[in-house]
């Protein structure tokens, strides 16, 4: 009898212990949001991708099997984002009444928070599906590096890159402006927009800008310095300027700009 009374207050006992298989919850995992049907949460081991696409362990890797309506949520390190040629949007009914009660704290339709996350083969573009409030495909959540941006195109979308970051082969186009921050290696790009803000220990080779007005710009205070701008195509209104600058685009700040391709064309009403 005492031997079975034992036994049931054991099983009552550990009966009250959390247990846990295969590991601890991550500290950003937070279960209202990423339990939510239009936020869908992409970590080391996939997460909700297989909701919207394939996902494959070997390489940490989802891609896309149709468009997604909704948002994107990369959450660890080295997770590859395969667009294969779809976008994610929102309309303004899910982000007005539904997605910013949720998800205030992320803008952007793919949400960048976790070190060397890869994205590439996304299509984005600015239609009426999307409120202009919410038209940023890509933005960096937190003081992230290493974002390898490959193979994709942005029109009129807005797109916040991490630091130390690859972008490559990519196109964007139609922007009022745009930010290459510092420490991002930018190659054999399309970028068809007004003007260029420059930060710092960039390395941009081998890009086409056109249409530019401002060109590329440098900043004052040494915020723009040890640049490396070099056989780039550069198209400029006939107003405009390749470069141009609120403090020194030489001299001090060690900037290098050598066997760039410059063309000056009328600019028409």
């Amino acid at each position: 009898m005492k031997i079975g009374i034992i036994l049931l207050l054991m099983i009552i006992f550990v009966g009250t212990i959390p247990i846990s298989f295969g590991g601890t919850t991550p500290d950003y995992y937070d279960p209202e949001k990423c339990d939510h049907e239009k936020i869908f949460c992409i970590d080391s081991r996939g997460g909700d991708c297989k909701e919207i696409g394939i996902w494959t362990s070997s390489s940490k890797t989802c891609q896309l099997s149709d468009d997604v309506y909704g948002v994107i949520w990369l959450q660890d390190d080295g997770v590859v984002l395969d667009g294969n040629g779809h976008r994610v949007f929102v309309d303004k009914g899910l982000y007005r009444h539904t997605l910013t009660s949720m998800a205030r704290d992320s803008l952007a339709k793919i949400s960048i928070r976790a070190d060397n996350i890869t994205v590439k083969n996304i299509e984005q573009s600015s239609d009426d599906l999307s409120p202009s409030y919410a038209d940023v495909s890509i933005n960096c959540r937190g003081d992230y590096t290493g974002l390898n941006l490959l193979n994709s195109k942005f029109t009129s979308t807005g797109v916040g890159l991490c630091t130390a970051s690859l972008i490559k082969n990519n196109e964007f186009i139609n922007y009022s402006g745009f930010s290459l921050k510092s420490n991002n290696n930018f190659f054999e790009n399309y970028f068809e927009v007004q003007q260029i803000h420059l930060g710092s220990n960039n390395i941009i080779q081998n890009n086409t800008f056109k249409n530019i007005f401002q060109g590329i710009f440098f900043l004052s205070g040494g915020h723009s310095k040890n640049n490396d701008i070099s056989n780039n195509y550069i198209e400029t209104v006939e107003t405009g300027k390749p470069f141009s600058s609120s403090g020194d685009i030489g001299g001090g700040s060690k900037n290098q700009i050598y066997n760039n391709h410059i063309k000056t064309y009328e600019k028409k009403d």
